[in-house]
């Protein structure tokens, strides 16, 4: 049985464009395998904690130096691990803030990136200990940075897509809902082409 993990993170619980192409994906995801099973984690509902001199601690030292505080960091690191080790399939939501991704998103990517854990250090730079997984990133922006001019300020999808690639996930997807405030009928518009193209490769 396939296991999608969803991770949202945009603070809009009503019209996030991120939270609705997601949801495409996954809707269209199931209809066609019908036992998948879909782990959601909302980190608006249940922020993570910003690393934090517990972390340090807990991350970096050895275990007869944690406190109860370090343990508990430490708890809440290994939990999420366990989620993204378990499911087949990673799909991320997160809206462009100025030019990066949500802040808990980021608290949450400050969790997994474990060396020993999810990566090992090694002469040759970083290598990832996951693999066999899919991962798809929807990203919700108010301007358009998949071309053009401001293209060189996408600091989030690909910031995303990079950071899988050093874990071990490189089968990875970047769905886009663009131009969201640049007017009624732009936002109607990229929001239809995300929800489009998350439905397309979800077959």
């Amino acid at each position: 049985m396939p296991t999608i993990l969803s991770i949202q993170s945009s603070p809009n619980m009503i019209s996030s464009a991120s939270r609705a192409v997601s949801k495409s994906y996954i809707d269209k995801y199931v209809a066609s395998r019908p036992n998948t099973e879909v782990v959601d984690l909302d980190l608006v509902s249940s922020p993570p904690s910003h690393i934090g001199p517990h972390h340090l601690q807990a991350f970096f030292s050895p275990p007869e130096e944690h406190g109860p505080e370090s343990e508990a960091a430490l708890a809440v690191s290994d939990a999420y691990i366990a989620q993204l080790m378990d499911a087949d399939v990673l799909v991320l939501g997160t809206p462009m803030h100025n030019f990066g991704i949500a802040s808990t998103m980021k608290s949450w990517i400050d969790n997994i990136l474990r060396a020993g854990k999810t990566f090992n250090y090694t002469e040759n730079g970083p290598v990832g200990l996951l693999s066999g997984k899919k991962a798809v990133i929807a990203v919700g922006s108010g301007g358009i940075y998949s071309e053009g001019f401001m293209q060189g300020f996408e600091h989030c999808g690909n910031y995303l897509r990079d950071i899988l690639a050093i874990i071990g996930l490189t089968d990875v997807t970047i769905l886009r809902a663009e131009g969201l405030a640049m007017s009624p009928e732009a936002a109607e518009e990229g929001l239809a082409a995300g929800q489009a193209e998350a439905e397309r490769i979800a077959v």
